[in-house]
């Protein structure tokens, strides 16, 4: 006989409470670990086998790839992605098709030949692109389309022999282009179009020969353009046109013999600037006085011939040092007797004989400045109709000319100009002080002449008191000799 059941009595209300009060708060944390662990697995399962993937990284670096990983899974918060060190060859279209929040990409060091239209279309978010060390030779109209907030462009160490017109025509947020380290010999008129936000550029360690005039007229921002170590053998004087606000300048290892006037002009708030390692004799001082607010000049390693042609320069440079800016050394290779020496230490009288020989040139020539018949006019431009304006005017943005066989009017920084009133005042206090002095030596020779006087005076008083001695009393004298 089976047992009967026990009843089922009523159940017991604090057993009850204490269940409902224990298993109330572990609801929400039991949904909340299932959330992290579905992303957990929902992230791993994207995750390509052979990268490493976080939240916002995916990191494929060194792991010898011969194509580009499957992407398409990854989650849409990836912000960095580093293919670097591998073997990629090329780059398809739809590559990087769902990483639209991509900020940073980096595809260094693999074996990258060309870059397609639409490679990184989809990368609108992308700031940094690193591209360095890879076989580039062109760069396409397209290659970087769509990057409208790329920021930083490494393009460094591949083999582009040249940029055509509109390489980076979309980056116009772009702040630093570097381009060093490749085969590049020449640039055409629009290279660099549209970058107007473009801070820093690096041309250095090409074989660039020659660039085109205004060839970086777009570049309002540029703060620091290097153009070391390349085979320019002379610039052209509007190179520079439109670098209103550019900082640092550097030409060095490169064959310049001229620095052209006017190449300078608008370069008035550059703060360091090397022309070292060139084949520069001597140099204008008017191509360097509009530099009122240069730092450091770096000279060195030129073949400086510290002659007459460079005697306006080396008053210019103490100029330079004297109101506290830095230049490196300018040793002397001619004359034979100053070779070694460094110019700053030669002194200002050898130079003396230069004036001496311009009296002579001006003298026999006779074509001295000042309106007389033979003189060169002062430098301007001349319009495509041939009429000349003055360097105050501004002609059309037309066809400009410039005039030859002209002399250059000296141009006179702001800190110049106010050194001429420095040393006026300086010779008013000195004139002051010769008069003063002459005052003073007025003084002392009619100090002199009245004391001359007087003593002449007291001279002739002197016999007068010997005639009173002779007048004594007789007894007195007796006195006096029988003591």
């Amino acid at each position: 006989m089976p047992h009967p059941l026990p009843s089922a009595g009523p159940p017991d209300w604090r057993s009850q409470g204490r269940t409902s009060h224990t298993t109330k708060p572990t609801r929400p944390v039991l949904l909340c670990l299932l959330c992290v662990l579905s992303s957990l697995v929902d992230l791993t399962t994207a995750c390509p086998p052979t990268c490493f993937c976080n939240a916002t990284d995916v990191d494929c670096s060194g792991r010898g790839l011969l194509s580009m990983p499957a992407l398409t899974h990854l989650p849409v918060s990836a912000r960095t992605l580093l293919l670097p060190n591998n073997h990629l060859s090329s780059l398809g279209p739809g590559s990087f098709a769902n990483l639209t929040s991509l900020e940073r990409l980096d595809l260094s060091n693999n074996h990258l030949s060309s870059l397609g239209p639409g490679s990184f279309a989809h990368l609108t978010s992308l700031e940094r692109l690193h591209l360095s060390n890879n076989h580039l030779s062109s760069l396409g109209p397209g290659s970087f389309a769509n990057l409208t907030s790329l920021k930083r462009l490494d393009l460094s160490n591949n083999d582009l022999s040249s940029l055509g017109p509109g390489s980076f025509a979309n980056l116009t947020s772009l702040e630093r282009l570097d381009l060093s380290n490749n085969h590049l010999s020449s640039l055409g008129p629009g290279s660099f179009a549209n970058l107007t936000s473009l801070e820093r550029l690096d041309l250095s360690n090409n074989y660039l020969d020659n660039l085109p005039p205004a060839l970086f007229k777009d570049l309002g921002n540029l703060s620091d353009l290097t153009l070391h170590n390349n085979s320019l053998r002379a610039l052209d004087r509007d190179l520079f046109q439109g670098l209103v606000g550019l900082r640092k300048l550097d030409v060095s290892l490169n064959g310049l013999s001229d620095i052209p006037l006017g190449l300078l002009d608008e370069l008035q708030g550059l703060t360091w600037l090397s022309v070292a390692g060139n084949r520069l004799h001597a140099l204008e001082r008017a191509a360097f006085e509009p530099l009122a607010n240069l730092q450091s000049l770096q000279l060195g390693a030129n073949p400086w011939e510290c002659d007459c042609n460079l005697r306006d320069f080396k008053h210019w440079m103490e100029w330079l040092l004297y109101r506290g800016g830095k230049v490196d050394g300018v040793e002397c290779t001619l004359p034979k007797d100053l070779r070694g020496r460094d110019i700053r230490g030669v002194p200002v009288e050898m130079f003396n004989y230069c004036l001496q020989l311009d009296d002579e040139n001006r003298g026999g020539g006779g074509t001295r400045s000042g309106g007389k018949e033979g003189s060169s006019p002062p430098c301007g431009r001349t319009t495509g109709s041939g009429a000349p304006t003055s360097e105050s005017e501004v002609p059309p943005a037309g066809d400009l000319v410039p005039v030859p066989d002209c002399v250059r009017r000296r141009y006179q920084p702001v800190s110049v100009r106010r050194a001429i009133g420095t040393v006026v005042i300086a010779g008013v206090v000195c004139g002051i002080v010769c008069i003063m002095m002459v005052g003073a030596a007025a003084y002392g020779c009619i100090y002199a002449s009245l004391m001359a006087k007087y003593q002449r005076e007291l001279k002739k008083r002197q016999p007068l008191m010997g005639d009173g001695e002779g007048d004594a009393d007789p007894e007195d004298k007796q006195i006096s000799s029988v003591a």
